[in-house]
């Protein structure tokens, strides 16, 4: 998370404001929480927030992220907190399945077989822009 115009971002003054990872396949269930008043897997940076969330994300499931109202403050406006988000459609992210994997091969002029796989690496840091009002 990046504050807005490079406003710089503050660890809540108080406990109880949630960063949570939600596995959509699994029905919204809570995978990963952490109270950002006080948890070292969310790191306050000058304007980034950095959350580190290590697990064993499942390859295929689709997952969300929540966010409390009040998991920042900004050094502006009286330290106005930033928002809830609560919709799941908003912060959204699946992890690669190597079963389904897409996977090309061509042959060239020459007898030569070259294949190329792409993937998308498990995710375990995590970045975004947040936006005080």
């Amino acid at each position: 998370m990046s504050g807005k115009n490079g406003m710089l971002v503050n660890r809540p003054g108080h406990n109880g404001t949630y960063v949570s990872f939600h596995d959509a396949t699994l029905n919204g269930t809570v995978v990963l929480s952490y109270d950002a008043g006080w948890s070292s897997n969310i790191i306050y940076s000058g304007s980034t927030i950095i959350i580190y969330a290590p697990y064993a994300w499942t390859p295929g499931h689709l997952y969300y992220i929540t966010f409390d109202s009040g998991v920042s403050s900004g050094n502006d406006f009286c330290h106005a907190e930033s928002q809830p988000i609560v919709d799941p459609t908003f912060w959204q992210f699946d992890i690669w399945n190597p079963a389904v994997s897409s996977t090309t091969t061509t042959t060239t002029t020459a007898p030569t077989t070259h294949t190329v796989t792409t993937r998308v690496s498990e995710q375990e840091v995590f970045t975004w822009n947040i936006c005080f009002t």
